[in-house]
């Protein structure tokens, strides 16, 4: 993230609420892109960055 308001989740769940609920219209400043990490137990972390909303909605489906 290099500037803006960031949004952390417990759960893939939240973050798909989040992201079909919210409205990037009334974001400040000016929306750019969805970003996710996913941190796992054993180290390893998966990073993503999509400009799409269902692109996003998609990856995180896939771990559900």
């Amino acid at each position: 993230m290099m500037y803006g308001k960031q949004y952390v989740f417990d759960s893939i769940e939240e973050a798909k609420g989040f992201i079909v609920n919210v409205n990037v219209d009334d974001i400040s400043p000016e929306f750019n892109k969805y970003e996710a990490e996913i941190q796992y137990s054993n180290g390893d972390i998966i990073r993503v960055e999509y400009r799409n909303q269902s692109d996003m909605l998609v990856f995180l489906s896939s771990f559900i």
